[in-house]
This record gives structure tokens, sequence and C-alpha cells, in this order.
């Protein structure tokens, strides 16, 4: 509708406008758009260039980025700090670390300095494909480069602590955090929430829980499975009533981590209660629901029950349809779950 009206005024040669409907339309994840805007532009700046190469960035699509990024410098447009950023964290983000690094020295060969989003990119993409050990390789580099993290760096090289359950390292990084006052952020304190919770100091992702001075639905999230994870179901659902009590609204993910807590610890009439509250809230149960109450029942000795599900899942069972109001199929991870209760 915007595009059609942009035509129709005779928009379209403005390269503000343009350089908007790139990013629209790479939001949208419609790459051929994307491109047919860049290449219907009378006119395109950096910014144009910058857009397209993250367009396709975000894609998966590395060796397009690379050919647009390198016809960009061959058609005299000079890549700035933003779009090298562009082509580093769309790199980590694919998986492609040693890629990342490269573009990162090369941008150095060519007169800009790395700054906090450059090497942000790295450390988050590293962890998000979970190459840990890298991101923390990555975060020291930064330090010794010498180059000031912030908030966002922090919030992602702790999950890289808590994945490889290095405490002493997450407790050294929350210190950091603290010294340069950069831990007063709702991001960094549900990850320390996480870390903490993973290398088995829940009291200390407490402490850290009723410190916040804000509390999202997220924190609230994390908090809640820390205390699933530890086994304390009772604390769990308690903090979830909380949760309610102060106005918030809990999501899918709080009522999939307790209904993963109970299935697990084979507590069937608990789980199967707390999905039909989860269906009474307004909530569609998803695929993830399914799969955790299914794992979890098959882990417990509920083997029986998990292949019940399952089974419930496939049928036009009144159950499923009127109180779950569900059309959810199972997937390879249900089905490995209930092969395994077979057994």
């Amino acid at each position: 509708m915007i595009h059609g009206y942009v035509i129709r005024k005779e928009l379209e040669s403005d390269v503000f406008v343009g350089n908007a409907l790139i990013d629209v339309y790479s939001n949208c994840a419609d790459l051929r758009l994307s491109r047919s805007v860049f290449d219907t532009m009378k006119e395109r700046d950096v910014v144009s260039w910058t857009a397209l190469v993250s367009a396709y960035m975000d894609g998966g699509h590395m060796d397009e980025a690379k050919e647009i990024f390198r016809s960009m410098q061959l058609n005299g447009v000079k890549p700035d700090l933003i779009s090298w950023n562009a082509v580093v964290s769309g790199f980590a983000r694919n998986g492609e670390i040693g890629l990342a690094l490269l573009s990162l020295e090369e941008m150095q060969e060519r007169g800009l300095k790395p700054r906090v989003n450059s090497w942000n990119g790295i450390i988050s993409g590293c962890v998000q494909n979970g190459y840990f050990k890298d991101a923390l390789d990555a975060f020291s580099n930064m330090l010794c480069f010498p180059e000031d993290p912030n908030f966002v760096t922090i919030a992602s090289i702790l999950p890289a602590c808590a994945d490889l359950k290095d405490l002493n390292l997450g407790r050294a990084v929350h210190g950091y955090a603290i010294k340069c006052e950069l831990y007063k952020n709702i991001h960094v304190e549900g990850s320390l929430i996480d870390m903490y919770s993973k290398c088995g100091w829940t009291d200390y992702a407490e402490q850290v829980f009723v410190k916040a001075e804000n509390q999202n639905t997220a924190m609230w999230n994390e908090m809640i499975a820390a205390y699933v994870n530890k086994g304390k179901m009772k604390k769990a659902v308690e903090l979830l009533r909380l949760m309610e009590n102060d106005g918030l609204r809990p999501d899918v993910i709080t009522y999939n981590t307790l209904l993963a807590g109970n299935a697990r610890n084979g507590e069937k009439k608990e789980a199967y209660d707390l999905l039909s509250e989860m269906v009474r809230m307004g909530f569609k149960p998803d695929i993830v629901s399914f799969n955790v109450l299914i794992s979890g029942f098959q882990q417990s000795g509920l083997s029986y029950e998990a292949l019940k599900l399952f089974r419930t899942m496939q049928s036009n069972d009144r159950f499923l349809n009127q109180a779950l109001i569900l059309s959810t199929r199972p997937n390879s991870i249900t089905v490995y779950w209930c092969s395994c209760s077979l057994c």
C-alpha cells in the first residue's frame, strides 16, 4: 500500500524513500522486493547499499551479501562503520565467526576502528550459534583493544558464562558491570538471573531479581525457570501468582516452563490443570507445550501418559478440540520422545 502510494506520487526516485522501502521489505523477509526497489533507484548512497547487504545477511545469503558489498566499493561508494558492522554481525549471526573476525581486521586495515557495536555483533553471534568460548575470546579482545562494553555487551556475554557453567567468570562479569554501572538494566539483570540459575546459585539469582527496579515478563520467566530447574515447583507457581498480582501478564513461555517442570516431576494432574488455565487465559498452547509434556512424562516414567497425549494430538479428541482449541501437529522432537516411550 505504501509502496503503491510512493509510485503514484512519483517519489520512488527519492533516495531516502527508497532506503526506507528496502528496509521495510527486508524486515518482512521479502528479499525480492528489497532488491527490486534497490535496482530501480536512480540514486543510491551508502545507506542504500548497507540496507541491501543487511537484507541478504538477515536472509542467510552470505555469498550474495559479500558480492553486494564488493559491488558497492566497485561503484565508488566507500563503506562506513555501519556498513562494516552489517557485514561483521551478519557473518557472526550466520555462524561464520572466522569470516566475521577477518572482516573486523579488514575494516581496521581500511582505516576504520571497530566500535562497541562491532564487537557486540561478534559476541552475540557467537552466543546465538553456541560458540561460547569464541564469545569469551571476543569479549577479552574487546577489553584489550581497548573498547568499553555497554549494556548490550554484558547482556550478551553472560549467557556464554551460563552455558559453560563458568560461575567464576560470570561473577567477574557481574562485578565488572557493577564497577562500570552497567548492571541496572533489565536485559543485564535478566541475563544475571539466568547465569546464576544455570550455575546452581538460585539464591543469588533471587537476590538479583528482588533488587531489580523494573521487572518485565521475561525477567519473571527467568526466575520461574530458576525454581523449575531446581525442582522447586511450589515456589515457581507462587511466583506465577505474584507476577499476576503485580499486574504482569504471563505469556506462553511462562506456562511452557511450568508445564515442563510438572511433567518432569511426574505431576500429571498439575500439568493438565495448568494447561487448562493456559487456555482460559487466552493462550494457545504450541508444539513446545506438547513436547515438554511428552518428554517430561517420558522422563518421569509416565510413558503411557506420553503416548496417550501423542495419540490425542493426532485425533479429533473432544479434549483437544474444546479444551485446547488447538491445531498443533507433532514434529520430529515429539516423535523422538514418543519413540523413547516405546522402549
